[in-house]
């Protein structure tokens, strides 16, 4: 290797080591702090499991699918379908949290995810639906909390659960 060539990985590696041009990607849990304040926000503070992970036939979490949203084919109304309250029928499916590429989070970069919990819109702009509560605590997390809460989400395994799309479930 030449001498130019030892000198452009040095200066690379310096920058990435200074955090200048880093490299585009999935959030990696390597702050343990991070991971763990997210973990306090998520599962005791915001407490997301109570309706992103389906309830087994005797009503305890579903580990299986822990953050991993509705299970399609569970009935409705359970912890996570939600009828509407204006009477249309329609029905609202918590979300898969998890880092699965296709089902959950794991396309999602993380400025997508902060303008979620701050402004109450998904990916695509659309307003989040009942009874996601952004505007009652969610909008209240710092910068750094979200950051806390990305942390986290990206540090489980990723569940594969393709969740219904909301609307009025067939009869």
């Amino acid at each position: 290797m030449s001498a130019r060539a030892r000198l452009a990985w040095v200066a690379l590696g310096g920058l990435l080591a200074l955090g200048i041009g880093s490299l585009p990607g999935p959030l990696t849990a390597q702050d343990p702090d991070l991971v763990a304040k997210g973990r306090r926000l998520v599962e005791d503070v915001a407490d997301c499991g109570e309706c992103h992970t389906p309830l087994t036939a005797t009503g305890e979490p579903d580990e299986r699918y822990h953050l991993a949203g509705h299970v399609a084919g569970l009935p409705v109304p359970t912890n996570s379908a939600f009828k509407d309250l204006k009477g249309s029928g329609a029905v609202t499916y918590a979300r898969n949290l998890t880092p699965d590429p296709e089902t959950g989070l794991g396309a999602w970069s993380e400025e997508e995810f902060r303008r979620t919990l701050k402004e109450g819109v998904n990916r695509e702009g659309r307003p989040l639906r009942h009874p996601m509560p952004w505007k009652r605590f969610l909008k209240a997390f710092g910068d750094e909390d979200i950051r806390a809460i990305w942390a986290y989400l990206r540090s489980l395994p990723p569940v594969k659960n393709q969740v219904p799309e909301a609307g009025v479930p067939p009869q």
